[in-house]
């Protein structure tokens, strides 16, 4: 049996060192801490405790949510990179619009989001293509009759909720249960869409 010579072990042992040490810093670029942090505060610049604070990813279908701490931090961690819009509200405020921020991988974004009085409504819509964006980028014409309206009208059926939105035509024959129709500026009841978000 050939013996190894102590210089030839020492080469070695280096190698296995130098293996180790650039796999763990590939693992730590790759599972490093990509994370969005940030306050909520109200109009004043207090904070914000128990503020809901929402996430969607630009480039796929996600969705998370969380709350503030006593001190209105919130934080995401483990995100993918990418371009997320970011939603918040308390009660009776909420953010004006989804707001856009851009995470990097290994790299904890920052975003500061100030509440306005709800009188100012904040809606992030999804559109066919899965793609979340706010209110001010959808090209098409979007109503949004949200649970608090139909809360307030103290509206029992989606038919009766849908009757304000201009543009709409409801029809129901007979009395609550009975066969309802809904068309859109004129379209078939196959070209209308009621989506329902829970």
């Amino acid at each position: 049996m050939k013996r190894i010579s102590s210089r030839s072990l020492i080469v070695i042992v280096s190698a296995l060192l130098l293996v180790l040490t650039h796999s763990a810093s590939a693992l730590a670029q790759v599972s490093g801490n990509t994370a969005l942090t940030g306050q909520v505060k109200d109009p004043q610049g207090a904070s914000l405790p128990g503020a809901t604070v929402t996430l969607y990813a630009r480039e796929r279908t996600l969705r998370l949510s969380t709350s503030t701490d006593p001190t209105g931090t919130y934080r995401f961690e483990r995100l993918a990179p990418g371009v997320y819009l970011v939603e918040a509200k308390a009660e009776g405020l909420a953010s004006p619009s989804g707001q856009q921020v851009v995470v990097e991988r290994g790299q904890t974004a920052t975003l500061e989001i100030r509440l306005e009085l709800s009188g100012v409504r904040s809606t992030v819509v999804i559109t066919a293509s899965d793609t979340p964006q706010s209110v001010d980028e959808v090209s098409k014409a979007v109503s949004v009759v949200d649970q608090q309206e139909i809360d307030e009208r103290d509206e029992s059926a989606i038919a009766e909720a849908l009757r304000t939105v201009p543009g709409l035509r409801v029809q129901q024959l007979g009395g609550p249960g009975s066969f309802t129709s809904i068309k859109t500026r004129g379209l078939r009841n196959e070209d209308t869409a009621v989506l329902k978000f829970v």
